[in-house]
């Protein structure tokens, strides 16, 4: 939680958490360019009066929820030396905590990641998991280990891939559970998705 929000009055807090909810579900039942400050304000079971003490427009209540959010997982996300050693049999702390911040806000994260009209808040979500994903690769460096492909594409494909599987799973309404993802993850990351390598057991492998 960030510090602005944990000052913030319990019932004001209360309010625009009502409001976002009111929002978020709203985007699961039409186009976001359809939906009106007097609907998101009746679904919060408030009055358009209380919408704006709060938000300019439907537009900052978005943006700010976003804000809030990414504030959030930023946070959860953050890497020290310390915690980048892990013993490999177990998923990376960091990489749970993500999945744990994604499936607090799935419905939030879910329809930015979804709704076409909203891209420009995946965009800003992809740069900051790519922003996490180079932290990651610098630490690698720090510690002597190369790489034997271009840096700014391994950057690019784990971004994209991290994205990806998190896409994946809240449109399938989270199969697996944050701890399981991050093992996945974990193993992508260091292992690769094979159990051992079959073009090098084709090239060892005795000709006929």
């Amino acid at each position: 939680m960030s510090r602005e929000k944990a000052r913030m009055d319990p019932r004001v807090r209360r309010t625009r958490e009502m409001l976002w909810n009111a929002l978020i579900a709203l985007l699961y039942e039409k186009d976001y360019n359809k939906i009106r400050v007097n609907e998101i304000a009746e679904r919060a079971t408030l009055n358009r009066t209380t919408f704006y003490l709060h938000f300019n427009s439907k537009e900052d209540l978005l943006n700010q929820c976003f804000e809030e959010i990414m504030s959030e997982l930023i946070h959860s996300i953050a890497m020290t030396p310390e915690e980048f050693n892990y013993e490999i049999d177990e998923p990376h702390p960091i990489l749970v905590r993500l999945f744990e911040q994604i499936a607090i806000h799935a419905s939030f994260y879910r329809t930015i990641m979804m709704e076409d009209k909203l891209q420009h808040l995946t965009r800003r979500m992809t740069k900051i998991m790519e922003q996490f994903i180079t932290s990651g690769v610098s630490q690698i460096q720090a510690d002597g280990i190369g790489f034997v492909v271009s840096t700014d594409i391994a950057i690019r494909y784990f971004t994209m891939a991290y994205m990806g599987v998190i896409g994946w799973w809240l449109e399938n309404h989270m199969p697996y559970t944050p701890r399981h993802m991050a093992m996945q993850l974990t193993l992508m990351s260091s292992r690769g998705p094979l159990d051992r390598d079959p073009y090098l057991e084709k090239q060892s492998s005795p000709r006929p």
